[in-house]
């Protein structure tokens, strides 16, 4: 029959199958290989990297233009809002809390 594979056994988890190749899927293929400790010293330096990279203020500010970029897409407007003004005087039994007037017996 062409187009069909022969039946085999997977090495990793015992299964048998006609798939191409000796494993039955991706992740039992990975989960059987091994690496070099050159290729692993390259992986962690690449990682070392790639961290690196995250913390610099520019990947920040390209961060959060592509935060800014992305809402406008939406349709969000991403104007800034200064915050509110607290006026001079307090209310009596109220206080400020965020962006709500909240009464002094409910604060505790």
């Amino acid at each position: 029959m062409p187009g069909v594979y022969r039946e085999k056994q997977c090495p990793v988890c015992g299964i048998t199958h006609r798939r191409r190749g000796p494993y039955c899927s991706r992740s039992h293929a990975a989960q059987d290989r091994t690496h070099s400790s050159e290729t692993i010293e390259k992986i962690r330096e690449s990682n070392k990297a790639r961290v690196a990279d995250q913390t610099s203020d520019a990947y920040l500010d390209a961060v959060d233009n592509l935060k800014q970029a992305t809402a406008v897409s939406k349709g969000r407007d991403t104007t800034p809002i200064p915050p509110r003004k607290v006026s001079t005087y307090l209310r009596d039994g109220e206080t400020i809390d965020g962006d709500y007037w909240v009464p002094v017996d409910d604060r505790f």
